[in-house]
Formats: C-alpha cells, structure tokens, sequence
C-alpha cells in the first residue's frame, strides 16, 4: 500500500471518529420537548451518563407521570429550575418511580412534582404519592414535591425497605397521607435529607405529620421542618420503632402539631438531636416538643415555647419515658408551657433514667399541675448537673423541681432560684421519692423544700442559699462577676474538656461553678458580648462609662462588670488604658 494511500486512509479514520465523538456530545442532553415528545421517551433513549434535559413548562399525561429511570446512572433535570417546570400529575398517578437499584448516579434535579396520587391501583402500592423509592439510592435535589396524597403512607415520598435516597435542598409541602408519613416516609436504609423545607404535611390518621421514619438509620441536616400536622405521635417527625436510629442536626422544627405526643419530634431508640431549634410545636398528652424513649441524646438545642394542651399532659417541652438513659446536654429549655392539669412544663422524666447537665431551664409553667421546671418519675436514677432552674412556676407542687412516685434525683452544681409553686417553690418531694443536693445554691434552703412524710431529702456538703446574681434575671440566667456561685461548685468533680451553655471552656480557676454558665469564659474588655475582645467593643465601653443604664438597655444580656479592667468593682476613667491596653494585645483581666 502507497503511502499516500495510507494517509488518505488515517485522514479519514480521523474524520470517523471526530463525527462519532460529536454525535455522542450531542446525544449526552436528550431535549423533552424539542427531541422527545415526552419524558419518559427521552429517558428511554438515555443511557448511563446521559442527560435529559426538559424544558419549561408543565407536564402531563402518559410518557410524563409515573416516571421510571428503569435502573439507569442518568441525570433528568430542568432547564432553569422547578419554578418553571412542573410535573402535574392530576391525581393520576405519582410522578416517579425508582425500582431497579437506581445509584446515586440517578439524578432527578430541579423539577416541581404536582399532585400526585399513590392509590391501590399504582405500582407499588398506595405509597410516594410524589415519589416512590422502592429500591436504590437515587439522588433527588432541588426539587418541590407538593400538593401529592398517598392513600396509605409517604404523602410526597416514599422510600422503601433497604432504600437510601438522598434528598437535598427540596421543599416538600402540603402534602397528605391517610397513615405516616405525610411528608416522607423513610421504611429502612440510610436516607440522607438535608437542606430540606418540609411544611405543612399532615396524615388523618398516623404518624409523622412530616417525616416517618419506621426503621433504618436516616440523617437529617439543616432541614425546617414546620407547620406539619399528625392525628398520631410526632407532628413534626416520628420514629415509631426501635430499628430506627437517627440523627438529627442543625434543623429548625416549629409550630407542629400532634394529636398523642411528640409535638415536634417523637423518637425512639438511641437517635441524637443536635445544634437544633425546637419551638412552637404542640402536643395533646406530651412532649410538646419532644417525646422520648430508650436512650436519646438531645444536645446544644433550644427547645421554646412548646405546649402540652390536654388534661393530665406531661413534659411540654420534652417528655422521656420508659427505659435506659435519656441525655440532655447544653440546651436552653424555656417558655414551655402546661395549659390544664399537668407535670413537668420544661421537662418531665418518667420511668426513665436521665443525665440532665449544663441546661438553662427557665420560664416553664405550668397553669394547674406541678413541676414547673422538671418532674421525676418512676423508679430510674436521674442526675442534674450544672444547671441553671430559674423562674419556672407551677400552680400546686415544686415551681423548680419535683421529684414524685419513686423518683430518685441526684442535684449537684446546680442553681434553683426564683421559682415559684403554691408549695414547695424551689423543690417539692412527693410519694416516695428522694432528692440529693450538693454544691448547689437552692434558695430558701432545707426550709424552704416541701418534704411529703414517705419522702427523703439529703441536703449534703457544698449548698448555698445565697443569691446568685444573675446578669438580669428573667431575661439573662449568665452570672455576674460579683456572683457568689463562681468557684463554689464540686472541687472533686471532673469537667476537664467539658463546655458551659455557651460552648465555653467549663472550669477556670481550678475549680466548676454552680450552673449552666462558666463566669470565666467571659472575656473582660467584651462589652458587646459577641466573644471576643476587639474594636466591636469600644462603642459599647463608652456607652457603659457615660451611660450605664443606657447600657442595659442595648446589651441587656452583657454584664457592665466586664468593663471593669482594673478589678476595683467600678467601670469608671481608671478602666480606659487597661482597657486599650487589652484590645491591643497587652494583659487582659
């Protein structure tokens, strides 16, 4: 062979597959509805790696409802997002369906998904009336699944035994599911939802008004979580079995309603909340916005202005019952509220042994029941360490703290101060129950406890009935430097790495103070209390030098105190070379 002819042969081998690798560029983005009349077409023609690509506008009919991406790695998106596009179902059928061990690869993105019915009749079952997972781990973001019913569980989405979506940045609202699950319901696998917006979902008759999760080990991060409405246990989200471990961080979950308990959150079995806010939600028996059992960890959260609303509710903010250790660490638990005859407004704990340590617990009331702040019950150990319990009510036994039917309550390192209860304002011990208290500041002291006949107080080494001197008392439960709890907690106990309520180093000095709040992890010279000493500070220090009062009033949660460089009690001329001094990187108090 010539060697022109050679070259003729590679110049047009090179032609070849340059129009090949065109063609399969081409062929990468499959257009719904410029090259397919509808979305399942162009699925159907995709292959691993393709894209379907659709366009704006809505969605319906066959080829466009009960969608299946048949087992493929492709992405099926819109073209600029689901404000645009739309899936109307029309109550026909769901929208998709992901049944051949779809991975993660499988991407559905930027659709809204309408109206969806999951009936008897569809595939699958009356389950994901928005969407059903049967098997996989599909990836489903930035999509809105709304206004979709199922006739039995999952309203907007349904993820079966062993499957593991993951679902991310999506709002899944006004959805409807007869049983669980209004919003999503999770059977089994390692779900994991995050950057979600679930609202106002709700089931008729079930659990989970937003989330039910049956089994399986889901995460959920940095979701809201809210407005979302269960005839059963968990408004917001339920756990309903022991196979179910969760974990639960940075969500907010408010104004949820349930009609049994778990206002907010119902769990079960060894889940975690974490870093979250629980607010607003509502409960007919119990945990307004917790309910809680077989040993949850509930941390750095802020749990508010719940409500238990039936008669004979328990535990408007959390309620934990039954078996092995509930935990409850680094959280403010206030304006929780009991309306008619009930225990334990901010916390109650039956049957349930409990670690309740380095909480602020204030403002919880109850309006004709007892324990204002918390209620023990039942035959567990509970412990209360590093507590601030301030300014609770309740209308008959223990504002503060009451310990009833068998319960046996370890207080140390803790303030109970200002609370108030027709007896026993700081603590009441009722039927049994025993109470041991060491370095702890309880006012009133011994004499001021209600001791029922049958009932045991130990008023050990360490207490103090002093006033605690809080910053401002209801509103700011920190301690002042002139505060008589600074220092005065156990000397044996061991905190070392542990933190106050504001994440702060927990021992200075050498030794714990009582309560939630560490006074030596505040910073002299941080008089805007934003942590830190710097320039932010220096509006703020003249205000405290020629205006205390007016200080007050812009900081009200900062103590004037920390103004004082010199350490002569005063905020006054004297402070001001010290305090330049200090910001500018020389010795700080």
């Amino acid at each position: 062979m010539s060697a022109q002819r050679v070259k003729t042969y590679v110049h047009i081998w090179i032609l070849v597959l340059t129009a090949l690798a065109a063609a399969r560029v081409d062929a990468d983005t499959l257009r719904v509805p410029s090259q397919f009349p509808n979305i399942q077409a162009a699925i159907d023609a995709a292959v691993n790696g393709d894209t379907v690509l659709v366009a704006d506008g809505r969605y319906s009919g066959l080829g466009n409802i009960g969608l299946d991406f048949g087992g493929k790695a492709i992405t099926v998106r819109s073209e600029h997002g689901p404000g645009s596009t739309t899936i109307d179902c029309q109550r026909q059928d769901r929208g998709f369906i992901f049944q051949n061990d779809e991975p993660p690869e499988a991407i559905l993105e930027g659709l809204t998904i309408s109206d969806g019915l999951a009936s008897a009749e569809s595939i699958g079952g009356p389950a994901g009336g928005g969407i059903l997972v049967l098997t996989g781990s599909p990836t489903i973001r930035d999509c809105h699944i709304i206004s979709c019913e199922a006739n039995n569980s999952g309203g907007g989405l349904y993820a079966d035994t062993g499957a593991s979506p993951t679902v991310r940045n999506c709002t899944i609202a006004d959805n409807t599911a007869s049983n669980g699950g209004g919003g999503l319901l999770l059977r089994g696998g390692e779900a994991a939802i995050a950057g979600c917006t679930i609202t106002r979902n709700q089931t008729t008759f079930g659990s989970g008004g937003g989330i039910l999760i049956i089994e399986g080990q889901p995460t959920l991060r940095n979701c809201s979580i809210t407005d979302n409405t269960a005839a059963g246990r968990g408004g917001g989200m339920s756990a309903s079995s022991r196979r179910a471990e969760l974990s639960i961080e940075d969500c907010r979950i408010a104004g949820n309603v349930s009609g049994s308990f778990g206002g907010g959150v119902s769990l079960w079995w060894a889940s975690t909340i974490a870093n979250c806010v629980i607010e607003g939600n509502e409960a007919l028996y119990g945990g307004g916005g917790v309910s809680c059992a077989l040993g949850v960890t509930i941390r750095n959260c802020t749990i508010r202005g719940n409500v238990a609303s039936g008669k004979g509710a328990a535990g408007a903010g959390i309620y934990a019952w039954w078996r092995f250790t509930t935990i409850v660490d680094s959280c403010v638990i206030s304006d929780n509220w009991i309306l008619q005859d009930g225990i334990g407004a901010g916390v109650f704990c039956d049957s349930s042994a409990s670690i309740i340590r380095n909480c602020t617990i204030v403002r919880n009331r109850t309006s004709k029941g007892s324990g204002g702040g918390l209620a023990y019950s039942g035959t567990g150990q509970h412990t209360l360490a590093n507590c601030t319990v301030a300014a609770n009510s309740a209308m008959s036994f223990g504002g503060g703290v009451l310990g009833a039917e068998w319960g046996a309550v370890l207080v140390n390192d803790s303030i109970i101060w200002d609370n108030s209860a027709a007896e026993g304002g700081q603590l009441a011990l009722l039927d049994s129950s025993t109470v041991d208290v060491f370095y702890s500041d309880v006012r009133g002291g011994p004499a001021a406890i209600h001791i029922a006949p049958n009932a045991v107080l130990s008023w050990a080494v360490g207490n103090i009935v002093t006033p605690p001197q809080f910053v401002s008392s209801p509103l700011n439960f920190h301690l002042r430097l002139d505060s008589p709890c600074i220092d005065a907690g156990d000397p044996a106990a061991l905190h070392a790495g542990q933190a106050d309520i504001d994440g702060e180093l927990r021992v200075w000095n050498g030794r714990v103070d009582m309560g939630s709040d560490e006074f030596g992890s505040f910073r002299f010279g941080d008089l805007n209390c934003d942590g830190r000493a710097d320039g932010g500070d220096i509006d703020a220090f003249f205000l405290a030098l020629g205006d205390p009062a007016g200080y007050s009033v812009v900081f009200p949660g900062c103590d004037i105190l920390l103004g004082d460089m010199n350490g002569d009690g005063r905020v006054d001329g004297a402070d001001i070379d010290p305090f330049f001094a200090c910001l500018g990187g020389g010795p700080c108090p």
